[in-house]
């Protein structure tokens, strides 16, 4: 995941993984894959599953199947997080409790002052974003406004 906080300059990069994290890797928002390492990884990457490989297809035989997946740099990001390594964390703090509201994983991560509540929930409103989602709710460019905005804000 370091290379994801991190990254470094490619044209394009094809691997062969475990068909469920290729899962992971392109799971749209609202989907049961979706979460942190979705998030991450689409911010800066077009994601494509190419094709899938499987487990028949090895020797010995492993008990999954397999995926070749291509990553490709977005030429536009739009908004770009002003941190990349905050953003990283940012999104694994808000996947870290997955089944909670987006409210209460904010909670978890800013603290339960009554003056955070208040700066967490005019951000929300500012954005458009309701407290009651869940983090899977969200898509990618609304992490990386809550990122930016909290960031601004002085909590990030």
């Amino acid at each position: 995941m370091d290379l994801l906080a991190n990254p470094v300059a490619f044209v394009a990069i094809v691997v062969m993984m475990q068909k469920e994290v290729a899962d992971r890797l392109d799971a749209k928002p609202g989907t049961k894959p979706y979460g942190s390492l979705s998030v991450i990884v689409q911010q800066q990457n077009n994601v494509d599953i190419a094709f899938t490989v499987p487990k028949t297809a090895f020797i010995p035989q492993p008990k999954v199947d397999s995926a070749i997946v291509k990553l490709t740099p977005k030429k536009n990001m739009g908004v770009e997080p002003f941190d990349r390594k905050k953003f990283v964390g940012f999104v694994r703090g808000c996947f870290m409790h997955q089944r909670k509201t987006l409210w209460n994983n904010l909670l978890g991560i800013f603290g339960k002052d009554a003056d955070v509540k208040e700066q967490i929930q005019t951000t929300l409103d500012q954005l458009g974003i309701r407290a009651a989602n869940r983090p899977e709710q969200l898509r990618v460019d609304q992490f990386v406004a809550l990122t930016n905005a909290f960031y601004e804000g002085g909590l990030i």
